[in-house]
């Protein structure tokens, strides 16, 4: 799948995702057209332990991903 990088509205949608709801990643990943979302060990060096998987487990718990691949530092989540 092809994202744009540089487009204003994914730079900052991903700079600020932390601060999101849950209901508002997951509608711009279904708007966007996206069909994972990979959350990666930049998250907990941006954010740090704690903050990074309170976010995590906010995430998943919506079931509205289903982890495809989890390893350490990494987990890519298909959107539901």
């Amino acid at each position: 799948m092809y994202t744009c990088d540089w487009c204003p509205q994914i730079r900052d949608f991903r700079k600020g995702i932390i601060n999101q709801s849950t209901g508002n990643i997951y509608s711009f990943l279904k708007q966007n057209g996206y069909e994972y979302i990979v959350l990666d060990y930049n998250l907990f060096n941006t954010y740090g332990e704690n903050t990074t998987q309170e976010f995590v487990n906010s995430l998943m718990s919506t079931k509205s991903y289903n982890v495809v691949h989890q390893a350490d530092g990494m987990i890519i989540a298909q959107v539901i």
